[in-house]
């Protein structure tokens, strides 16, 4: 709320204020309140104007948006494209997607891919097994070029603004809106981990 205190002296107090966003994107707790709400409602107070949940999603396959509003209780339309959703154990939602990964390589498909842990000690065991597996793991520099040779592995808060063809999201310390945030980072696959 600083930038709308700073613009809010700069322009005045007379200005209508028409903010446009998706609750479900808010990964931060604001005054205890993670609920969508959490840090709208103090901006309805503070700004004369109004507040606009989108409810259209450009940019995900069609599967994974109505997998999202299953899961949150959402309505949000789809005009994405067919991909997949594939919720299982941890156990065989790693094997199928390695096995995307594999038939990538194959037809040598210039892909993107993601990891998305919120458990830090996760973060090791999935490193090494994507190295076992002679898969190269760009867990730092995330410039654009890098990203299409090396597999990202993330934390929400990194994965935030981010999109990938394929990503695999360990469900484990994540709350709501950041499985929300790590499910809506894969444009075509999603693999959810399921806890065994």
């Amino acid at each position: 709320t600083l930038e709308i205190q700073l613009l809010q002296k700069v322009l005045g107090e007379k200005i209508y204020w028409n903010l446009y966003g998706d609750y479900m994107q808010v990964s931060t707790v604001y005054k205890g309140q993670p609920e969508k709400t959490g840090l709208w409602e103090p901006l309805k107070k503070q700004l004369n104007g109004s507040l606009y949940n989108i409810d259209v999603n450009y940019r995900n396959a069609k599967q994974i948006v109505e997998y999202c509003n299953k899961e949150f209780g959402m309505k949000v339309a789809s005009t994405g494209m067919d991909g997949d959703v594939d919720p299982d154990s941890w156990s065989g939602c790693w094997n199928r997607f390695i096995e995307c990964l594999e038939e990538c390589k194959k037809q040598k498909d210039e892909y993107t891919a993601a990891i998305i842990v919120n458990s830090t000690s996760k973060f090791g065991m999935y490193y090494n097994e994507l190295r076992q597996g002679g898969y190269k793991v760009n867990d730092s520099d995330l410039s654009v070029g890098t990203i299409e040779k090396k597999i990202a592995l993330l934390d929400v808060k990194s994965a935030k603004g981010m999109e990938f063809r394929y990503v695999f999201v360990d469900k484990e310390e994540m709350t709501q809106h950041e499985l929300y945030i790590a499910y809506t980072r894969a444009m075509e696959k999603l693999f959810v981990a399921e806890e065994e």
